[in-house]
């Protein structure tokens, strides 16, 4: 009898194992999004104003409560009442949530939020000592997280850069990398640069010199739907990635268009902002 017991407790335990291994996630799964959430003082504007920013971030906050992403770096989570639904409604699936990033009483924040399933460490963050125009309102900028996925550090970057002049974004890369990149560099660390970084791949010399002075480089999107605004005429958006000798493997990489179930303005096309998502899957 004695083994008996012995026998249904070691088969116990090994199917709890079994299951257990049955349920750990093998891929690490990064959104960016600029959600087109801008402040209030945008507001003068008829066609933002009619923009349904609250109403858009009940249903962004539904889909991705519906979705497999574990970090989502969203840029332009600018306005208030739209954020705090995006803290309240994901905070149970995404407990660990960061920023606005560069928060000011005086300017606006760098629209950088970002909640996570894994517990980051923030490493450092920054603000863009250049800009242009309309942008000069915001404390656009940058920060670097640290963590870990089963047992593998990873560390990650969120930005949104200039949207106005090319000359100050290759100051803006230039800062994000002496600051951020160089100093917080680690042997077998991969790092992933999310964001919207306003410069358009068919540009070729603006392009190439971004990836040049990140030291990153961009994976290939599979996904049939290549371009990242809902125009379908550019790519400004990326997630790239330093390997930094480590062995991460790349899944895939695609643009993800994620559709209003509501009357839309003009501007957003049916969708839930003016740019579509930026997604990758990786292993360690």
């Amino acid at each position: 009898m004695k083994n008996f017991f012995l026998l249904i407790f070691i088969v116990l335990q090994i199917t709890g194992f079994s299951q257990e291994i049955c349920n750990k996630k093998e891929t690490l799964n990064i959104i960016s999004w600029n959600v087109y959430m801008l402040p209030a003082l945008a507001n003068l504007s008829n066609e933002i104003d009619k923009s349904y920013k609250t109403k858009r971030a009940k249903e962004i906050s539904k889909i991705m409560n519906n979705s497999d992403y574990d970090i989502i770096i969203f840029q332009e989570a600018f306005y208030i009442p739209a954020r705090k639904i995006l803290q309240k409604e994901l905070k149970k699936k995404y407990p660990f949530q960061y920023g606005p990033i560069n928060k000011s009483f005086i300017k606006t924040n760098s629209g950088i939020f970002i909640v996570s399933k894994i517990e980051l460490t923030e490493l450092a963050n920054t603000k863009y000592k250049d800009c242009d125009g309309s942008d000069c309102l915001a404390k656009k900028g940058a920060a670097i997280f640290e963590g870990k996925f089963h047992g593998n550090s990873f560390q990650i970057i969120g930005t949104h850069l200039d949207s106005r002049s090319q000359e100050v974004r290759g100051k803006q890369y230039f800062q994000m990398y002496e600051e951020l990149i160089k100093p917080f560099f680690k042997e077998n660390v991969p790092l992933f640069i999310c964001g919207d970084m306003n410069t358009k791949i068919k540009n070729s010399k603006n392009y190439n010199y971004m990836l040049e002075t990140l030291k990153c480089e961009d994976i290939e999107t599979v996904s049939e739907q290549k371009n990242t605004t809902v125009n379908n005429n550019v790519v400004i958006d990326y997630i790239f990635i330093k390997r930094n000798n480590s062995k991460l493997q790349i899944v895939d990489k695609s643009i993800t268009t994620f559709k209003a179930e509501f009357k839309y303005i003009n501007v957003l096309k049916g969708t839930l902002s003016d740019h579509l998502a930026v997604e990758i899957r990786v292993k360690f």
